[in-house]
């Protein structure tokens, strides 16, 4: 019995997370040019699905910091609620490897996409939840970003 118990509490969950069938989607336009290629702009309003290897992320009041060492899909990174005032997000997102694209949607539709290898900025004043989304193809990347509201 208590083999059995060892047997799915503790060495079933690494066999099955070591053989999860995660697959990064390849980078088919090659390694200096970062634009996404198989995802498109209405994969951001699908549900999310990402596959990541190697990330970290840190979250401190307003200030968020992720570093990936690959990663693949679209994956929302806030949902961002305005009551009132003005909507002030800041980035700096530095890519080394696959494909990236990061976009701030608001009543679904993509109303910024943030610059790439460079700080960038955005600014509103329309009350109402903004998403910032990522998409990536297999991607080695930085990416800080503060939002102030």
């Amino acid at each position: 019995m208590i083999k059995k118990l060892w047997l799915v509490c503790f060495i079933l969950p690494i066999v099955l997370t070591l053989t999860s069938c995660a697959a990064q989607i390849e980078d088919t336009n090659g390694t200096d040019n970062y634009n996404i290629n198989t995802l498109t702009d209405e994969d951001f309003f699908k549900q999310s699905n990402v596959t990541k290897f190697g990330s970290v992320t840190s979250k401190i009041n307003n200030q968020a910091t992720l570093k990936v060492k690959k990663m693949s899909g679209v994956e929302m990174l806030d949902k961002i609620n305005v009551s009132s005032g003005n909507l002030t997000i800041h980035t700096n997102l530095k890519i080394t490897a696959g494909n990236i694209k990061l976009v701030l949607i608001y009543n679904d539709e993509i109303i910024k996409e943030f610059k790439i290898n460079e700080e960038d900025s955005y600014t509103g004043i329309v009350n109402g939840v903004y998403y910032l989304k990522i998409a990536t193809e297999s991607a080695n990347f930085n990416l800080q970003y503060t939002i102030i509201k």
